[in-house]
This record gives structure tokens, sequence and C-alpha cells, in this order.
């Protein structure tokens, strides 16, 4: 089968296995990375991992999200290199909980308690983060799901915000989803959200006990 292996992730590889993969798959990236952090093979532990998203060449990408950080597989379920780490700082995560992945593999994580979008590239090397604690345009109260479509578009589910927040790859704001102009209904508590290869948006209505389409 070319499916993951019936062990994953609780299958441990040695550093050397580690060090081994990665010399194949290593960018330009990779050298910003301490040296622990890309050769740790051992730590595989998962502690409520909430998303999980596979990337163009197949690796996993886990939101750990008690551990506050996220964890790349190979598909065989070896693991490759942590992400972000607890903290409030650039590049650091408090709780996340989605994550997807743009045409360039770029990872995108909704860093719940700390109300905001985090990217980084597959690598580890921290991009950008966008958002902050509100209401209004752009801003989140608990993000809880993110998803990226073919242009590049990111939706975001702002739970507690009771909507569908959508950005550029850049962060800028373009709109929100309005559930309400088409039906009537309104979000309540949205924790999760996609996007299929036609751009239609669907939508978890965790509140409301339904999931729309959009």
């Amino acid at each position: 089968s070319s499916g993951i292996n019936a062990e994953w992730p609780l299958r441990r590889g040695t550093a050397d296995d580690a060090q081994s993969y990665l010399r194949k798959r290593e960018s330009s990236d990779d050298h910003h990375l301490p040296k622990k952090q890309r050769l740790a093979a051992g730590e595989v532990e998962l502690n409520g991992p909430r998303g999980v998203e596979i990337s163009s060449d197949g690796l996993v990408v886990v939101a750990d999200t008690t551990n506050h950080c996220i964890k790349v597989f190979s598909r065989e379920g070896l693991y490759l290199r942590t992400i972000g780490q607890e903290g409030a700082g650039a590049g650091e995560l408090r709780t996340p909980s989605g994550v997807s992945l743009d045409t360039a593999d770029n990872v995108y994580v909704t860093d719940t308690e700390l109300h905001r979008i985090t990217v980084y590239r597959i690598t580890g090397h921290y991009i950008t983060s966008f958002g902050t604690k509100g209401s209004g345009k752009g801003e989140f109260l608990f993000p809880s799901d993110i998803a990226v479509d073919k242009c590049d578009n990111v939706f975001v589910s702002d739970c507690d915000n009771n909507r569908v927040q959508v950005f550029d790859k850049e962060g800028k704001y373009i709109r929100r989803i309005m559930v309400e102009w088409q039906t009537g209904a309104h979000l309540k508590k949205p924790l999760g959200v996609a996007v299929d290869v036609r751009g239609n948006v669907c939508v978890c209505d965790t509140g409301n006990h339904k999931v729309w389409l959009l």
C-alpha cells in the first residue's frame, strides 16, 4: 500500500534516519534552524493535536495544540522537525489549532490564544504573522481553523466572532463570509472551514449544529 504506515505516528526513527532524510529535502532555509531542532528524531510525542495537513510531497504537518507547536513527519511517520514553540513573540505559538498549506507549501497556523495567524516555511523558518485580538476587520477572537485555496486566499474560522474571514496570502483583509445574506441564518461558534478546488467554502457551524456549503 502507498498509504501511511499503520504504526504512524508512533514509529520512531533514529537521528541518522532523520539526518539522511533531511539532507535529501533540505532547502536554503534549513541552515537557519537550530541543530537540535533539525536532528531530534526521537521526540514524536503529541499532546491534544487538533489540525493536520499534507504537503505536496507527502509530508504530514500536525498542529500539536497542547505542546504549542507544529510537528512535521514524513509520509512514513518519521519525525522530521518542530516548528515554533510556546510564547507570545514573533514565530511563537500558544494553542495552535488549525493548519493549512498554500501552493508553495508555506504553513499557515491559527494561533488561537494569541488571536492571530502565523506563517512559516515548511522547513521551519518564520515568515510573518497577521491579526490581533478584536472584532474589527482583520481581527480575531480565538480563531480555530484555517484553509488556503488554490489561489492562496486564506479562509479563517473566527470562532468567537461568529464569522469566517478571507485574506490574501500576504494577510491583507478581503472580506468576511456573510452566511446571513444567503440564508437568513447567522454563524455561531464556527470551528472548522475547508475550501474545495472550485472555490466552494464549507463551514462547520458548531453552535447551530450545521455544516454550510457556500
